[in-house]
């Protein structure tokens, strides 16, 4: 196994160890369906849409994957995952994670 591979992965994992949840990361919907989930005490999967500062490689996927988060989707620097409200909290913990959306479905206007 490639050793930047091990560096970049304990890099990344030691970042979020130190460093506490940051739901500024998280838009205002994503933080009020955590909330909810929370009140309700669910451990209901939560569809959320990330931006990471740069593009998403094997190490930042394996940091992301080692919240417990579900990834999706993957797009140069943008990902799709489902987390519980938990997962989600630690996943703002991750330096390189800087920004969470609540993913919605919206209709398509066809014309």
């Amino acid at each position: 196994m490639n050793h930047y591979f091990l560096i970049s992965l304990f890099f990344l994992v030691g970042c979020a160890a130190g460093i506490k949840e940051r739901p500024d990361k998280m838009d205002a919907l994503l933080r009020q369906k955590i909330a909810a989930v929370e009140k309700s005490k669910s451990s209901e999967a939560i569809l959320i849409l990330g931006k990471c500062s740069r593009a998403i490689d094997e190490p930042i996927k394996q940091a992301l994957r080692q919240t417990g988060a579900e990834l999706g989707s993957v797009a140069g620097a943008v990902f799709t995952a489902s987390a519980t409200a938990a997962q989600v909290r630690a996943l703002t913990a991750l330096e390189v994670v800087e920004q969470l959306q609540l993913s919605v479905e919206r209709d398509r206007q066809l014309p």
